[in-house]
């Protein structure tokens, strides 16, 4: 039996539903995709992006955004890590290179702080 072999190739409609289920669940992509600019110059606290983070997830349904809880700073870290978002320290602060929030950006979509 070739699959034994080959093993199991998925199709084309399960690879893209596969990548598809991925990106709608990549709720740490998505937020910093849109709310987020990026340039050389561009910095923000590491402390800070996490908070708006967090209060952007809990803001959306009141619960969680997607009825999900916000990640942990390790995952959010490492996420970001994986987008290619670099971070420094200065003698107080940590931070994020490349990556701001946008301006303008409502985190507070209910109209509630």
């Amino acid at each position: 039996m070739p699959w034994i072999e080959e093993g199991l190739v998925p199709s084309s409609e399960i690879t893209g539903a596969t990548n598809r289920y991925r990106a709608d669940q990549d709720h740490i992509g998505q937020f910093i995709s849109e709310h987020c600019s990026f340039g050389e110059k561009l910095t923000i606290s590491k402390s800070e992006l996490y908070k708006i983070y967090d209060r952007y997830m809990t803001d959306m349904t009141g619960f969680g955004a997607f009825g999900v809880k916000s990640a942990s700073k390790v995952v959010f870290g490492k996420r970001l890590h994986e987008l290619g978002i670099s971070e420094s320290r200065d003698t107080n602060t940590r931070f994020w290179v490349g990556v701001s929030i946008k301006q303008g950006v409502n985190f507070h979509p209910f109209g509630y702080q």
